[in-house]
């Protein structure tokens, strides 16, 4: 029964918002309306701030379509270079989602 109301929460945003961008990974509260987009980038390393600016750009009809609809929403871009060098502004998306801290959402 859980996997199910997880799957009719998941649908009444996506259909609500129609995530067209198909994000890697979607985090929300629908009783605070709080949600935050996780999207992952694999560019060449001379390319990750290039990268970073796309996908938030991308992302931002999105972002201002949650906003108006009364939802708290933020976008993060983790980067990591196709060899392996991880950008370092994508640490503390990726750190607070660790933590056991409730505030991140």
């Amino acid at each position: 029964q859980l996997h199910y109301q997880l799957k009719k929460q998941l649908l009444y945003v996506e259909t609500q918002f129609s995530f067209q961008c198909r994000s890697d990974l979607v985090i929300w509260n629908s009783v605070f309306k709080k949600i935050r987009i996780l999207e992952l980038t694999v560019p060449l390393e001379e390319n990750i701030a290039n990268a970073a600016q796309l996908k938030e750009s991308r992302y931002k009809p999105l972002r201002e379509k949650l906003i108006r609809s009364g939802w708290w929403a933020k976008i993060h871009t983790i980067q990591v270079g196709s060899h392996g060098l991880i950008d370092v502004a994508s640490f503390d998306p990726l750190l607070k989602l660790t933590t056991r801290s409730n505030k991140w959402l």
